[in-house]
């Protein structure tokens, strides 16, 4: 299984300052993970979780909200909702959403947090028990961050997970359409850097006849935003480190650099 702990220690290392990046204090860097498990508040779903597991936006520096899908056929689906989740751990949250210490489909490594949305079908009822990671959700920061940088866990359906809108500049280390990735295989990681952006609509997972799997391919999210860009001369050194996790330990794929719409 791939690992992600190779980026998130050195955008730590980079970003809070521990010896590589001093004059970067932590405030220019927001992490989208919460360090806890737990049910986001997006602006439209009220937490269906106990009060001391919705993490608010208040929590978070930044609002989701969950926005309806449709499929190859122009199904419509309800808003998901959307969890963090730490690897190898069980939780049954109520309302018929439920995480296995292995789930049906997506499994990301022991002690990492991903975000995870949870797929209900056309009929508004959960999906798989709450182990279809597919929904549609915009992120909005309410000022213009400097790089907003994801990762895509475990894309096996090609040009369906991505960018749908953004502000920003798009790149990416792998191959895309637009803001849609290719597949990354069981278990891979893809990566998306989004320059001078104030908000994105993310697609994750896809659901429908032509996904690879009958009930849909699943995806989790993970990632940081800084707020403005390492000043000189620390400059040199923090995006050296952050060029080093570019392609975030997956072999190198063509670069592709592109507005998507506002």
């Amino acid at each position: 299984m791939q690992k992600r702990n190779f980026l998130q220690a050195t955008v730590i290392s980079a970003v809070l300052g521990l010896g590589f990046v001093s004059a970067m204090p932590a405030a220019n860097a927001t992490n989208l993970i919460p360090q806890r498990e737990g049910e986001i508040e997006t602006t439209n779903l009220s937490c269906i979780v106990s009060a001391a597991n919705c993490i608010r936006s208040s929590e978070l520096g930044f609002t989701v909200t969950s926005l309806e899908y449709q499929d190859i056929d122009g199904n419509t689906y309800a808003p998901s909702r959307l969890f963090v989740d730490k690897g190898a751990t069980e939780n049954n949250w109520g309302g018929g959403i439920r995480f296995g210490f292995t789930d049906l489909g997506t499994n990301t490594s022991k002690d990492e947090y991903w975000l995870r949305p949870v797929a209900y079908g056309t009929n508004d009822r959960v999906s798989e028990g709450g182990q279809l990671e597919v929904g549609r959700f915009r992120f909005d920061f309410g000022k213009k961050m400097a790089e907003i940088m994801l990762e895509l866990f475990d894309i096996e359906d090609a040009f369906k997970t991505g960018i749908i809108k953004t502000d920003g500049i798009f790149k990416t280390n792998a191959v895309a359409q637009g803001g849609l990735l290719d597949q990354n295989g069981n278990n891979g990681i893809s990566s998306i850097t989004l320059k001078n952006a104030s908000y994105f609509i993310l697609q994750l997972g896809n659901r429908g006849r032509d996904s690879v799997f009958r009930s849909g391919d699943g995806v989790r999210l993970s990632g940081f935003a800084l707020s403005r860009s390492v000043p000189e001369p620390s400059a040199a050194i923090g995006f050296g480190l952050l060029a080093t996790a570019g392609t975030f330990g997956l072999k190198k794929r063509k670069k592709v650099s592109e507005e998507i719409g506002n």
